[in-house]
Parts: C-alpha cells; sequence; structure tokens
C-alpha cells in the first residue's frame, strides 16, 4: 500500500461499528484460515536455496536467539556458554543499559564462529589420470548477534514509525538510530576480530527487532554509509545478514540497490507471522477488512455460524455442530454456511488486497 493511499486511513474509525470489535477479528481470522491455505499450497515445493547455505544460516540464526538469554548470565563464561561458544571467542557484549546519550542501543554480542565446510568435490580427467579436486570453501565468520525486542524501550521502538532518509531510500528512524548505536558501540571489537582473522567474513544476524538492526548495520557496511564501516572492514571482507523474523524497515525504488542488499541478506520468516507483515499499509488493510465484513449482510446467527460451526466438506464435527445449534436456536445449513464462509472470504481478500 502506498503512502498516497494511507491519507484516508485516520477517518477509518471515525464511525463505530455494528458489531463488537472482537467478532469482527474473529470473522476476519476465520477468513484469513482459509485464504493461508491456499497461500500455503501454491508455494514452491522446491527451495531456491541450497541444502549447505540453509544450514549455515540455520546455525548462525541460532546465536540470534540464544542471545536472549546469554544476555541475562553474568559474567562472560556463562554468556559464551549459553551462546555456544568457547570463552576466548567471545570477543565482546554489550548487555548493559548504556545507551550512548544519542541513541537506544540495541543489546548485542561480538563472536567468532569457526565452522567451516567442504563443498562436494569435482571430478576431472585425463587420458590415464583421474583427479579428485576438493575444494575448500571457508564459511568461519565474526559474527554481530543483535538481540531482539526484550524491553518497554525495545517495544518504544518498534511501534513508532517515523521514518528517516537513508542510502537514498527510507528507513524506520527508531530503528536506524539503534543500528548506528550499535556500529558505533560494536565496532572497536569488530575490528580487532577482523584483524586477528583476516580470513573471515563478518555476519550480522538477529531476530525481531533485532533482525531488523541488523539488516540495517549490515546495508552501512555494504555501502559504507558510515564512517566506522571502513574501519571495520578490510578491502574484499564479505559482508552477509541472517535476519530472522525482521519487521519492515526500509524501502527504496533503487532497483539495483534492491539486488545487491537481497544478495547479501537472507531473511528468514515462519508462515504467516505477522511482524514481518507489520507497517502502516498492513494496519490500514486490517481496519478496511474490518469494515467491509461488518457491512456484509449477516444476521448474528449466521455470524456466530461462521465462527462456531465446524467447516463444512468432510471435516465437520456433528457433536459440535449440534452444540451450536443449541446455543443459536437454529439449525445449521451447510450449503448456507458454506456460501457465506465464500462471501467472508471473498471479502476478507478483497479488503487485504495492496493497492
Amino acid at each position: 500500500m502506498s503512502p498516497d493511499n494511507l491519507r484516508d486511513f485516520g477517518q477509518l474509525d471515525s464511525v463505530e461499528f455494528d458489531t463488537p470489535v472482537v467478532v469482527l477479528l474473529a470473522l476476519v481470522k476465520r477468513a484469513q484460515d482459509r485464504l493461508d491455505k491456499e497461500w500455503m499450497a501454491s508455494l514452491p515445493k522446491n527451495s531456491e536455496i541450497d541444502r549447505d547455505t540453509f544450514s549455515r544460516h540455520r546455525r548462525l540464526h541460532a546465536y540470534a536467539c540464544k542471545i536472549y538469554d546469554a544476555s541475562l548470565c553474568k559474567g562472560r563464561e556463562k554468556q559464551a556458554a549459553m551462546l555456544g561458544v568457547a570463552e576466548r571467542d567471545l570477543v565482546d557484549e554489550n548487555f548493559e543499559e548504556a545507551d550512548d546519550g544519542v541513541a537506544h542501543c540495541p543489546r548485542f554480542a561480538v563472536l567468532l564462529d569457526h565452522q567451516s565446510k567442504y563443498v562436494y568435490p569435482a571430478f576431472s580427467c585425463t587420458v590415464h589420470i583421474f583427479f579428485i579436486d576438493v575444494r575448500f570453501f571457508s564459511f568461519r565468520s565474526v559474527v554481530l548477534a543483535v538481540r531482539g525486542t526484550f524491553s518497554l524501550t525495545d517495544v518504544i521502538i518498534d511501534v513508532v514509525c517515523d521514518d528517516e532518509e537513508f542510502l537514498g531510500g527510507h528507513a524506520h528512524r527508531g530503528i536506524l538510530r539503534g543500528a548506528r548505536a550499535a556500529l558505533r558501540r560494536a565496532a572497536p571489537a569488530l575490528r580487532r576480530a577482523a584483524d586477528a582473522n583476516p580470513s573471515y567474513g563478518v555476519c550480522v544476524t538477529g531476530h525481531s527487532l533485532g533482525a531488523a538492526t541488523a539488516e540495517l548495520v549490515s546495508m552501512m557496511l555494504l555501502f559504507r554509509d558510515d564512517p566506522l564501516a571502513e574501519d571495520v572492514l578490510r578491502k574484499g571482507t564479505q559482508v552477509e545478514c541472517v535476519a530472522l523474523a525482521p519487521p519492515p524497515v526500509f524501502r527504496t525504488e533503487d532497483r539495483a540497490k534492491l539486488a545487491r542488499i537481497s544478495d547479501r541478506i537472507s531473511i528468514y520468516v515462519n508462515g504467516q507471522d505477522c511482524v514481518p507483515r507489520m507497517s502502516l499499509g498492513s494496519a490500514a488493510r486490517l481496519v478496511t477488512a474490518l469494515r467491509a465484513v461488518d457491512a456484509l449482510p449477516l444476521t448474528g446467527t449466521q455470524k456466530f455460524h461462521l465462527l462456531a460451526a465446524s467447516t463444512p466438506g468432510g471435516e465437520g464435527d456433528p457433536v459440535a455442530d449440534r452444540a451450536v445449534a443449541a446455543l443459536s436456536g437454529k439449525d445449521i445449513d451447510a450449503v448456507e454456511l458454506e456460501t457465506n464462509l465464500k462471501l467472508l472470504e471473498d471479502t476478507v481478500a478483497s479488503a487485504t488486497q495492496d493497492r
């Protein structure tokens, strides 16, 4: 949804609903569940990510999950153990409330990931000699793991949607300032680790708010947006980001820039997780859907049946349906129920289309 289509968003809540909002939300959820099944069935059966890359990403974003508990531990030894690394490989951490006076600095850890992997051998031969060329690719990384939403300040940063110019586009202002603060605080440790391990790449990872911060830090490093990026990175250092369920944080019309970002930042989303889809536009679509459902010519009993009755088509529960009929004082008409479900589904699908 473009910004121009959001101008009337503030007026969407100016008229009261005829149906209780909690009922409307439940009806939208019922329709969305059916739409989700269609969406899941439409997804490709094969992933574009090869198994080795996925395994490596899974290992790296594990640090983004473990950092929540690690940030509560006292002492470097316990923190390292919680992160699953040796104490000597925990280069630095910022688990205390020590903001820099300019912006809230997300909690983070800088660590070394020494794991590497052999790829499949390449075979070749001449007339008399057969060669096996086993090529070694190093996936060793200096990892900056950023903690996600964990405090009231984190929540406030999440919900404030002001943006700021960044890399020729716009970024979430609060998260961008937090990313700059994190890079300022982590830069010395990142440089020490990079100097001590010149063959290592840099991986930034996080979950939720931490993933959004990780994305912006990675962009600063990729495009040398911050002067600190030049200090942190050696020439030729590979930068990548593994982001788990980040909220929307950056937009631009620069296709070349988007292509480079997509090449170096990998985002993983679990099904229909709402956080990566959270924005002013999605909120406007939800309110539009509530309005559209509220306007449907359905009686209170029909709405009750839509919410409580079993879904037709072989999934019905006769015992539950008899109880629903007894409570509503009207038998459930399977044909009517399916018709109303289809009407509800079409209404929600139309109201939530991106315009």
